[in-house]
């Protein structure tokens, strides 16, 4: 189980945009059990994934966020058999205006409240994969359990003055916790630049935070295939003399610029994606959510399920409006898949798996030339249903993954 914090001291600065669209993204672009905690009182993470919509279905907890401070074992069962009894997803533990109490609470009162909150995550954590905790920013007893029980954290700033001086405070904070959760020491992905414009005070602001803090940024990178000639598919790739294709490796800064798509997304309750006119945007949004999923590292989905012995039903499925439909395209999917590794294999050599990672990283078909759209079809598919180190297995070891498949009765 993955716990993920967005914390901040400074309000403001789009810790629910980033908390509740990296939900979103990891739920239906990556197939993964996700828990939502809200822990401002404002609810405006609630309010969001709460909202109709017809791109997806939040499972609200009977039990609101203030709740897990001050219940004990019996309400913890009621949240497991809760959990128990409904479909893998994104589920929700709302927030509630009790949650303000919690900034006044007294010193003789925080052991207490600490000891219900763990309980209650103990309670929640095996049926997840990924716990998301949108935190206030005020560093009470929330934001400080928030930084205390996360595996990693991502802290978003602004090119301002008051953010900056808030990023001194969280370091220290973070420094402080680190002592009691290592996690902290590896686990912190980096600040995040939000609300980017190209004015000169952002540029002197960025430029002095990169001479001071420049190693802490969330970074990531991209792999490129230089493409030569007038050939078709994959011999348009340039190769080098072991016929293995040149790639152009790039880091970049993960950023979000001003974009009023974000405000739109968050204001009808919408995955960013499904904003209309939105491709610079998306763009810079997939770019990030991705390389927190590939940070995140999440184990291998086959070998779970071949251990505990689910077979084919242990593939979820995302699109709730057609389950039929969308189970007969996952089986599909799974049965293509070995001859689909084979091919990644014979077409790209040993840079496989960096020219499909470049694809799942982008959504862009034209970085795997000749690949047919009936297989970008399947990687796609793959993508809800897989973890990075099965696509891994995919694509170095096609014999391999074809057994995995094979033992949970996916095989053709």
């Amino acid at each position: 189980m993955k716990t993920l914090c967005i914390a901040n001291e400074k309000g403001g600065v789009g810790k629910t945009l980033l908390a509740t669209q990296i939900a979103l993204y990891i739920y239906k672009k990556c197939g993964l059990r996700v828990l939502f905690i809200d822990l401002d009182q404002q609810a405006n993470a609630t309010k969001i994934l709460q909202g109709t919509n017809p791109y997806f279905t939040t499972h609200t907890l009977q039990f609101t966020a203030s709740e897990l401070f001050a219940r004990t074992l019996d309400i913890q069962q009621a949240l497991l058999k809760d959990c128990s009894n409904r479909e893998a997803g994104l589920t929700l533990v709302a927030a509630d205006p009790n949650l303000a109490e919690l900034e006044r609470a007294s010193a003789n009162n925080l052991i207490t409240l600490k000891q219900n909150f763990t309980q209650a995550l103990a309670a929640l954590y095996p049926h997840f994969d990924l716990c998301i905790l949108d935190t206030n920013p005020s560093p009470d007893i929330r934001a400080n359990l928030g930084l205390l029980f996360c595996t990693h954290l991502l802290s978003p700033i602004e090119f301002a003055r008051e953010s900056i001086d808030g990023i001194v405070n969280l370091l220290e904070r973070i420094n402080g916790v680190a002592i009691r959760n290592p996690h902290l020491r590896h686990g912190f992905l980096g600040l995040l630049p939000n609300k980017v414009d190209t004015t000169s005070i952002q540029k002197l602001y960025f430029e002095q935070l990169i001479k001071k803090v420049g190693r802490l940024f969330l970074k990531g990178k991209a792999d490129l295939p230089i493409l030569e000639g007038s050939g078709q598919g994959a011999a348009r790739l340039k190769r080098d003399e072991q016929g293995v294709p040149l790639l152009e490796p790039k880091d970049f800064f993960c950023l979000l610029k001003d974009h009023a798509a974000f405000r739109e997304a968050q204001g009808f309750s919408l995955p960013i994606w499904c904003v209309s006119g939105v491709q610079q945007a998306w763009s810079e949004f997939k770019r990030l959510a991705f390389t927190v999923y590939e940070r995140l590292d999440f184990p291998s989905r086959l070998d779970a399920y071949t251990k505990a012995g689910q077979g084919a039903a242990a593939f979820s499925v995302t699109t709730e409006k057609d389950a039929t439909s969308e189970q007969a395209l996952i089986r599909r999917a799974l049965q293509n898949s070995p001859q689909l590794g084979a091919t990644l294999q014979q077409l790209y050599s040993k840079a496989a798996y960096l020219m499909l990672r470049q694809f799942l990283l982008s959504d862009n078909p034209a970085v795997l030339p000749g690949i047919s759209p009936a297989q970008i079809q399947d990687l796609r598919v793959l993508r809800t249903q897989l973890a990075l180190r099965d696509f891994v297995t995919l694509v170095t070891d096609p014999a391999k993954f074809s057994v995995m498949t094979e033992k949970l009765g996916c095989a053709a």
